[in-house]
């Protein structure tokens, strides 16, 4: 059952992180066709949460190797 808890969260984790990444994606488009100051801070911001939430499944399915 452990196992299976952890394949759990590490699918939420790996969703999640797949939805703000397709944001970042978005948002990163939209910055390039207006290119100011505003449209880079929120792309940046939407990258680095994208980024977190990558790395925090990738630690949750490490945890659970090793």
């Amino acid at each position: 059952t452990g196992n299976i808890t952890v394949t759990r969260y590490f699918l939420v984790f790996a969703l999640v992180a797949g939805a703000v990444g397709m944001g970042s994606m978005l948002s990163g488009l939209d910055h390039i066709t207006t290119w100011t100051l505003e449209s880079f801070s929120s792309s940046a911001a939407v990258s680095a949460m994208s980024l977190i939430l990558t790395f925090e499944a990738l630690g949750t399915i490490t945890k659970q190797q090793y």
